[in-house]
C-alpha cells in the first residue's frame, strides 16, 4: 500500500478544493478511455446507477461531495490498491446507487490513460508459472495468481493424489502468492510424491469486493523430479587478503544430493553497498560429481583494491547463483525457495603490507669494478621466500643459487647475504642485482624493495614516490632528485606521452631540481611513466597512478539544432535548440550578441527548448557560442572546451557571398559544421577562424 499512500498524500497537498467547481466536472463513462495530460489537471465525475465495485486504472484520487466540499476517499473508506492489472496500476472501492463520485488531480505528473469499470466478473489475468506445466519448486519461490480485481481468499489448499494440506498465501492487491514449497519439500523427503503426478491448488471461500461469493478456484499442474539440494557447505573459518597457490590455500567445498552441472556461477563480493557490492569477482570452480570446490589461492584481495569508497568490512561474501544439477534442473536452495542461490558471509582479515628495508655493499649506484662479493641486508626475511640472487644487464641474466650464498641470520626477521659476483659482471654497465623468484606473505611484489643498480646512472632519491597515486603535478611544483651522477652531467625529466623532456637544474653532488612548467592532471587508475634521462642515454624510470576522477557532466544532451551549423540565416531567423532536459543557457565571450528565449515548457527559468535570435544579422558571420547548465548546476557537455569550461560553438552565414568565398589564410584548426575538429578535410564547407569556408 506504499504507492497508494504516496499518491493520496500528493493529491491532498496539491489540491486547492476552493479553486474547482465539481458541478462543472465532465461526466465519465465506465469502460471509456480518457487522456491525462502532463502537468495539467484531470477532472471527471460519475453517478452510480447501482451498488457496484468500481475499479480505476490510473493513480487519480477519488472524492465525494459532502456539505458542498470535496472529501477524498481514503483507504479507511475502502479505497484499496489492487496491484497491476493488465499492466496498469489499479485501485478499487465500492460505490452506492445514486451517489456521485469525483476524480480529480490538480497536477498530473505522469501522462497516460484514465479508465474505470464496474463489477467486472472475476477473471484470472495471469499466473506464474503457467497453469498446466510441470511445476519445479526449485525454479519458483511461489505460485502467483493475478486477477482482474481485488478478491478475498479464505484459505488455499494443495492436493496430490490422496495427500492434502492447507498452505500459507500472501495478498498484494489483486495478486495472490501461494507458498507451496515447504509442504512439497516435506512430501518429497518422505518419498510420498514423485515426478508426473497431478498437483492441484484450490483457492477457497472466495468473495469479491462487495462480499459476493465466488466458486472455489482450482488450478492444476504436474509434479517435477525431486530437486537436488545442498547437503553440506565447508567454508574457510577466515579468509585472508592473500594466499599463494597450492594445497595450503583455503577452499570452499559444497556437497549436493546429486551430480552438478559444470561452470556454476559463483562470485566473491566485498563492500555490500545495499547489496550491489563495490567488488565482484567471478570465481573458478571445480565440479566433481556431487561436489563443487572453490579455491581462493593465487590472488591478492585487499580492502583498498576491492573498495573504491575506502570501506573496510569484517566479512567477505560468497554468492552461488542459479545453480543447476547435471540434468539442467534448478537446485532447491533452501526452505524459503530462493531460486538456485546461496549467500555465505566469511570473516575477512587483511594482511598488512610488509615494510621492507634493504642495504647493499657496495652501496646503491656504486661501482662493482673492484668488488668480488656483494652483501645484501634486508628485513622481513621470515615473510619472504626466494630462489637465489639475480644479476641482470640488458637482455643478459645470471642466477647465483642459494648453495653459493652465505646467509648470516641477524635475527628472525633480518638477514645478510654474501653473494659472489659472477665472472665478468664486475665491469658490465647498468648491472641490476635483486632476489630471484621473490614471493612475500602479503601477496605484493617486493622485488623493487630489494634491488640495486650498479655501474651506471641510478636514482638515490626522488620527491615523487614510485607507484604513488597522484591527482596532479601543478605548475610551480618542485621536483627534486638525488643521483650518483657526477657534476656536469645533464639530467632531463619527462612524463611519457604527456610532458616532453625538460632539463633539470644541477645543484651539485648529484642533486637536481626542476619546477613544473605546467599543470599535469592524472586520470584515475591510468599508469604514467616518469623518466629521468642522463646525458640523453641512461634512463631511470618510475610510475605514477592517476587519481583524478573524470569530470562529471550533466546527463542532459543537446538533441537538435535547427538550422544546423553552417546554414544561411535570413534577417531575423531564429535558431531552435532542443535539449533532453531542463537547462539554462548563457552566451560566452566569443559569441555574436543574441537573445535567448525559453520555449515556454517551464516557468523556472530553465527549459527543454530555446530560440536564439541574433542582434545584428548584417555581420559577415554569426557565431553562436553558449554554455548550458542543468537545474543541479551541472555543465552539459558541448562540442568545445573541457570540463567545467565546456560549451557549444556553431557558426552561421548572413549572406550568400560569405559561403562562396575561398579562405586563403593558413590555420591549424579546421572544424566541420557541427563544431568537430577535422584533421584531414576533403572538399566541402568547414569552419576556420570562426568563419565558414569552402575547401
Amino acid at each position: 500500500m506504499k504507492q497508494l499512500t504516496t499518491i493520496l498524500a500528493f493529491a491532498t497537498l496539491s489540491m486547492s478544493v476552493a479553486a474547482v467547481n465539481p458541478a462543472d466536472f465532465p461526466e465519465l463513462e465506465p469502460g471509456k478511455e480518457y487522456q491525462m495530460e502532463l502537468k495539467k489537471p484531470f477532472e471527471g465525475k460519475y453517478t452510480a446507477k447501482e451498488n457496484a465495485v468500481l475499479i480505476e486504472y490510473a493513480p487519480v484520487a477519488a472524492w465525494t461531495l459532502q456539505d458542498d466540499e470535496l472529501k477524498q476517499i481514503t483507504e479507511a473508506d475502502g479505497y484499496v490498491y489492487a496491484g497491476f492489472i493488465n499492466g496498469k496500476q489499479a485501485y478499487q472501492f465500492s460505490v452506492k446507487a445514486g451517489e456521485t463520485y469525483y476524480f480529480y488531480e490538480n497536477f498530473i505528473i505522469n501522462a497516460g490513460i484514465f479508465m474505470f469499470e464496474l463489477n467486472p466478473e472475476a477473471e484470472l489475468v495471469s499466473s506464474k508459472p503457467e497453469i498446466g506445466i510441470t511445476y519445479d519448486p526449485a525454479a519458483y519461490s511461489y505460485i502467483e495468481y493475478t486477477f482482474n480485481q481485488n478478491l478475498n481468499i479464505g484459505k488455499v489448499t494443495i492436493s496430490i493424489k490422496d495427500l492434502s494440506a492447507d498452505v500459507d498465501f500472501y495478498k498484494n492487491g489483486s495478486t495472490i502468492s501461494v507458498d507451496v514449497n515447504p509442504i512439497l519439500r516435506q512430501w518429497y523427503n518422505e518419498d510420498k510424491i514423485s515426478a508426473g503426478l497431478p498437483l492441484q491448488i484450490h483457492l477457497k471461500d472466495v468473495t469479491d469486493g462487495f462480499g459476493h461469493e465466488i466458486n472455489d478456484l482450482t488450478y492444476e499442474y504436474l509434479t517435477a523430479n525431486k530437486p537436488v539440494e545442498m547437503k553440506n557447505a565447508e567454508l574457510p573459518v577466515l579468509l585472508r587478503s592473500w594466499y599463494d597457490e597450492g594445497e595450503d590455500a583455503p577452499k570452499a567445498i559444497f556437497t549436493f544430493t546429486g551430480p552438478m552441472a559444470e561452470n556454476p556461477s559463483i562470485e566473491l563480493c566485498y563492500a555490500p553497498v545495499e547489496l550491489g557490492y563495490e567488488y565482484r569477482e567471478t570465481m573458478d570452480a571445480k565440479v566433481e560429481g556431487n561436489t563443487i570446490t572453490v579455491d581462493f589461492g593465487g590472488k591478492r584481495r585487499t580492502s583498498a583494491e576491492m573498495s573504491t569508497s575506502g570501506r573496510q568490512d569484517a566479512n567477505i561474501f560468497l554468492l552461488l547463483q542459479g545453480l543447476k544439477d547435471a540434468s539442467g534442473q534448478m537446485v532447491w536452495s533452501d526452505a524459503q525457495g530462493t531460486i538456485g542461490s546461496y549467500m555465505y558471509e566469511i570473516p575477512f582479515a587483511e594482511i598488512p603490507r610488509l615494510s621492507i628495508t634493504s642495504e647493499f655493499t657496495p652501496s646503491l649506484g656504486g661501482s662493482l669494478e673492484n668488488a668480488k662479493v656483494v652483501k645484501i641486508y634486508f628485513t622481513c626475511a621470515d615473510h619472504l621466500t626466494y630462489s637465489g640472487v639475480a644479476f641482470s644487464s640488458g637482455d643478459e641474466k645470471v642466477i647465483v643459487g642459494k648453495d653459493e650464498i652465505t646467509v648470516d641470520q641477524i635475527s628472525d626477521s633480518e638477514v645478510e647475504l654474501t653473494v659472489p659476483i659472477p665472472a665478468g659482471w664486475n665491469t658490465k654497465k647498468d648491472v641490476i642485482i635483486s632476489l630471484d623468484g621473490l614471493t612475500a606473505d602479503d601477496g605484493y611484489d617486493h622485488s623493487s624493495d630489494i634491488s640495486a643498480k650498479f655501474n651506471g646512472f641510478t636514482l638515490l632519491f626522488c620527491s615523487i614516490k614510485d607507484g604513488a597515486r597522484l591527482k596532479s603535478l601543478t605548475e610551480g611544483t618542485i621536483i627534486k632528485v638525488e643521483t650518483n651522477l657526477s657534476d656536469g652531467t645533464k639530467l632531463s625529466f619527462e612524463i611519457a606521452d604527456v610532458l616532453a623532456p625538460v632539463e633539470m637544474n644541477a645543484q651539485g653532488d648529484g642533486v637536481y631540481t626542476m619546477t613544473m612548467p605546467e599543470t599535469i592532471i592524472f586520470d584515475v587508475d591510468k599508469t604514467y611513466t616518469v623518466n629521468f634521462i642522463a646525458d640523453g642515454e641512461g634512463v631511470e624510470s618510475l610510475t605514477i597512478i592517476g587519481d583524478t576522477a573524470p569530470y562529471e557532466f550533466s546527463d542532459i544532451v543537446l538533441e537538435s539544432v535547427n538550422p544546423e551549423s553552417g546554414a544561411q540565416l535570413a534577417d531575423g531567423t531564429g535558431i531552435k535548440l532542443r535539449f533532453s532536459g531542463l537547462v539554462f543557457i548563457e552566451a560566452t565571450e566569443e559569441s555574436s550578441k543574441f537573445t535567448p528565449t525559453p520555449g515556454g515548457n517551464d516557468d523556472s527559468g530553465y527549459d527543454y527548448e530555446w530560440e536564439i535570435k541574433f542582434a545584428d544579422y548584417d555581420a559577415e558571420n554569426l557565431t553562436l557560442a553558449f554554455s548550458a547548465k542543468d537545474m543541479d548546476n551541472k555543465v552539459i557537455e558541448g562540442n568545445k572546451g573541457t570540463d567545467a569550461a565546456s560549451y557549444f560553438l556553431f557558426v552561421y552565414n548572413s549572406d550568400d557571398s560569405s559561403i562562396s568565398e575561398i579562405a586563403t589564410e593558413e590555420s591549424t584548426e579546421i572544424y566541420d559544421l557541427q563544431g568537430r575538429r577535422v584533421l584531414s578535410p576533403g572538399h566541402g564547407l568547414y569552419i576556420r577562424n570562426h568563419k565558414v569556408i569552402r575547401l
